[in-house]
């Protein structure tokens, strides 16, 4: 996941665009609701089969609220 302004990202220099910060708090933000995510947005994030459709049904409610949150910040 990469916050920036580009509507896409193609190579790395896009990559170093990205506003690291805004990763850190919506990784702060899914952590205190119980969604674990890699802390870096450089790493790839898995899922196996493990995980339910409930499992990530729930993972997508708390990204969409912690976006949500993010949103009615100032940076």
């Amino acid at each position: 996941l990469y916050f920036t302004s580009l509507k896409e990202i193609k190579n790395y220099d896009d990559v170093k665009c990205s506003h690291k910060n805004i990763f850190s708090k919506f990784h702060a933000k899914l952590l205190k609701k119980g969604v674990f995510i890699a802390p870096s947005p450089f790493e790839v994030g898995f899922i196996s089969t493990s995980h339910s459709y409930k499992n990530l049904k729930q993972t997508a409610k708390v990204m969409i609220e912690s976006l949500r949150e993010l949103d009615n910040e100032s940076y």
